[in-house]
């Protein structure tokens, strides 16, 4: 399963952009069933018809409207870290929503008017994410390397977040770099 998640990030940071459509279709159509059957309690089969109906409708609107894909993904990770943030500075709940409500709306807008940076930038946080959820997962089976990190995880609040950040930028300027490439007619592909 660690090998599936770390080589499911890699293609997210590399290719991302160039594979953004299928990408971005499955991004959204799994994130809004689990934002969905996180929001709305349901128990046995009710989650999993709610989950399949949501990612269903997540799914079409990345295929029929890709634009609004992608903004919806930009805009939902920089409010998830807003709220994350705003959380740990130990901020009213209130004013978290709404500070993550104004990141949403603001970053879903840059989206339609950038939206390969956009793209860039959300397959890279994605791609971050799975590579480290799947380094994680292959480290678990060796317990002298395993203690080392998950003990760097839980009580340095600087390792994770750097870890996202500089897989982040990395995979965006790798994709930004092709995307140069390709438009100057030097790619090969």
């Amino acid at each position: 399963m660690g090998l599936l998640f770390a080589g499911g990030g890699l293609v997210f940071l590399i290719f991302g952009w160039r594979l953004f459509r299928h990408l971005i279709t499955a991004s959204l159509a799994i994130l809004t069933a689990v934002v969905a059957v996180r929001l709305v309690p349901t128990e046995g089969w009710d989650t999993v018809g709610l989950a399949a109906a949501v990612a269903i409708l997540g799914g079409y609107i990345a295929v029929r409207f890709v634009r609004a894909g992608v903004a919806l993904l930009a805009g939902g990770w920089m409010a998830a870290l807003v709220l994350g943030v705003m959380g740990h500075l130990g901020a009213p709940p209130g004013a978290a929503a709404v500070a993550a409500a104004v990141a949403f709306v603001a970053i879903g807008a840059m989206a339609f008017a950038a939206m390969r940076p956009c793209v860039a930038f959300v397959t890279s946080v994605e791609g971050t994410i799975l590579l480290l959820t799947g380094l994680s997962i292959l480290l678990a089976g060796f317990p002298d390397y395993w203690l080392f990190v998950s003990d760097a995880m839980e009580h340095n609040p600087v390792f994770l977040p750097f870890a996202i950040l500089a897989g982040t930028v990395t995979g965006y300027y790798v994709q930004l770099a092709d995307m140069q490439e390709k438009e100057s007619g030097l790619s090969p592909a």
